[in-house]
């Protein structure tokens, strides 16, 4: 008699236990040694746990992707965490409802010093869906699963359960509406969904202590304080062929924490830093192209860099500033006086404005002197010919019965000698003050 020997195989099949399996089934033959590599399996809203010997309990087989070396024929099960209750800390559950056909709801709960007010519509969600929220002792652990640098202020976890096991999104245009309050939650702080380990942006506080979003998908609610959002607008400008103005506009959003500083980067490497929308870059080389972006920089760190600025070459071929003086000593532009040995065109010298304005100030006075002269000229003539006509009529014979008369015209002519005097000493005192007047305008100019 001889025996027989059949090789012996190994079956594995995996059941998705509400979720699906990436296939249906491996095998192994026994002494094999390439071992079998457990499938991945997925459901929504749901987070795979890893394949089980059984349903419920039972020993853990491996995770997705791990190796497995079966000994007899198997069934896998996989296991399914509740996507919004994944990796969840330890927790205060606040409140528990059940949704009904047909009635709007909502309800307020808190614990930890925040509070959620939940607001649902009618038929959102299957009948009978169980509504459970929670909120987490300790927001750390969310840290690294968020996009970019941030400092959680709370998480609260809102999860439901349909009867037949699943986890369903809201109806289409009905969202569960949360209002979530607490004193550290700050304007501009960030609000995200967490189901497993991915992280969804879902909104940003508008104001101080209180944030209000709208989730469609079972989530865990993330309030934080962020790194800035990424300025816009960024600009370059050439100040001088090694030099060169960038200029942005602040973001939108701090993160939730004031920012203290921008910092601007060339494509070059170079850096400048400013507490305002715009930077001064010095040693450029002129006739190098550049470009630059901007960082905002809060209390939790550097935010995102923004979109690069246009391309700027430096050259030097800019405008030169006019030069002006004050509106209240000459004209705004100076012009060159025609002969003046200065180059036609030339933007005046400071040695140039001021021989404008001393040959200006000259003939200012020059002009006021000669009207005094001329006045005074004019007046001193009509004195004297005033007095010689007096003495002229002193002269000729008078008769007895114009001795009155001549007596009067004397004592008049006495009075226009003496007004005549004290006039033309005034006119000699104007024409000092006016020779004063223009020396003092010449020295200040």
């Amino acid at each position: 008699l001889y025996a027989r020997w059949a090789v012996q195989v190994f079956t594995i099949t995996y059941d998705g236990n509400g979720g699906t399996s990436s296939r249906d089934s491996d095998t192994m033959t026994f002494g094999s040694q390439t071992p079998i590599v457990l499938p991945p399996a997925g459901r929504l809203n749901y987070v795979f746990n890893g394949w089980y010997s059984a349903a419920r309990g039972g020993y853990l087989l491996g995770v997705a992707g791990a190796t497995f070396v079966p000994t007899a024929s198997l069934t896998a099960y996989a296991q399914w965490v509740q996507g919004s209750l994944a990796g969840m800390g330890p927790a205060t559950q606040i409140a528990q409802v059940t949704v009904r056909d047909g009635y709007d709801a909502s309800f307020t709960a808190g614990s930890n010093g925040s509070t959620a007010t939940v607001s649902y519509k009618a038929d959102s969600l299957p009948n009978g869906t169980v509504i459970t929220a929670f909120v987490e002792d300790s927001p750390a652990r969310v840290t690294p699963l968020l996009s970019r640098r941030a400092e959680p202020i709370l998480t609260l976890i809102l999860s439901w359960v349909a009867p037949d096991g699943t986890v369903p999104d809201t109806a289409p245009g009905k969202p569960i509406v949360m209002t979530i309050t607490n004193a550290n939650i700050t304007a501009g702080s960030k609000v995200y969904g967490l189901v497993g380990d991915v992280a969804v942006y879902l909104g940003t506080s508008v104001e101080d202590g209180q944030v209000q979003v709208s989730i469609s998908v079972d989530p865990a609610v993330i309030v934080a304080m962020v790194t800035p959002d990424a300025p816009t607008a960024v600009s370059a400008a050439e100040v001088n062929e090694t030099s060169a103005r960038v200029s942005w506009t602040a973001p939108a959003s701090n993160g939730g924490s004031a920012i203290t500083r921008f910092t601007a980067t060339s494509s070059t490497g170079q850096t400048c830093s400013s507490v305002t929308t715009s930077c001064v870059f010095a040693g450029l080389t002129s006739g190098f192209n550049y470009s630059f972006t901007v960082v905002a920089t809060n209390a939790i760190g550097d935010g995102p860099a923004s979109n690069a600025s246009q391309t700027l070459r430096l050259t030097g071929a800019i405008a030169q500033p006019t030069t002006t003086v004050p509106t209240s000593t000459v004209p705004t532009v100076v012009a060159v006086p025609a002969g003046s040995g200065n180059v036609p065109g030339k933007v005046p010298t400071g040695n140039d404005v001021k021989s404008g304005q001393e040959k200006e100030a000259l003939e200012l006075a020059g002009e006021v002197l000669k009207s005094v002269q001329e006045s005074a000229t004019e007046n001193a003539q009509n004195a004297l010919e005033s007095l010689t006509d007096q003495d002229d009529a002193g002269a000729k014979p008078k008769s007895p019965g114009d001795k009155e008369a001549q007596e009067s015209a004397s004592e008049g002519s006495g009075d226009s000698s003496n007004n005549a005097f004290w006039f033309l000493l005034l006119l000699v005192l104007l024409l000092i003050g006016s020779f004063m007047v223009m020396r003092t305008i010449v020295k200040r100019k």
